[in-house]
């Protein structure tokens, strides 16, 4: 009796300490720590059903989170033009991707989203060609096609707000709301 006692004291300490590690607070992704929190922006990624995603990068800053399988779900930067790394996950796929926000303005903050691309085109077939596809052949002339990455990502400019919330949790019952202020 007393070993499943301690088996479950031990369970809700390592429950609570796990949840302790998660992303309460925007990710700072700039030098300047004392820099006016209302002259900065939010990026986030947006909760999509099915998927999951990670600001791994902003700009040379990594945003690397070690305690949340490298899932930082939320950063703060500074005004200005940002590139913006991210990991996506969807099923068994895995996506590195990039983008760029030309704008950010203070106090604005940006959902970042993830989806399934559309497939490639179909292969084009050249009249008179005898069945043959157009596109690039090797040394082998055997047709090297393209394969676009399974996954897209884009942005969303939410708006200048005085607090931005997200939900971290898979279903209404296990979430958990997180707000940060500008």
């Amino acid at each position: 009796m007393h070993y499943l006692r301690n088996m479950a004291v031990l369970a809700c300490a390592l429950l609570a300490g796990c949840a302790s590690i998660i992303d309460k607070h925007p990710k700072i992704a700039y030098a300047d720590k004392r820099h006016p929190l209302s002259d900065t922006a939010i990026f986030s990624c947006a909760e999509v059903p099915g998927f999951t995603c990670g600001i791994i990068r902003v700009d040379d800053r990594s945003t690397w989170n070690p305690y949340n399988a490298g899932n930082t779900v939320w950063v703060r930067v500074l005004p200005g033009e940002h590139h913006v790394g991210v990991v996506a996950s969807h099923a068994n796929d895995i996506n590195w991707l990039s983008f760029d926000i030309k704008d950010v303005q203070p106090g604005h903050a940006y959902s970042i989203e993830i989806a399934t691309a559309p497939p490639p085109p179909p292969p084009v077939v050249v009249p008179g060609s005898h069945g043959k596809k157009a596109g690039k052949t090797n040394s082998n002339n055997k047709q090297q096609n393209a394969v676009a990455t399974s996954m897209s990502v884009s942005y969303k400019d939410l708006g200048k707000m005085d607090s931005y919330t997200i939900r971290i949790g898979q279903n209404s019952i296990h979430t958990t709301k997180l707000t940060a202020s500008f």
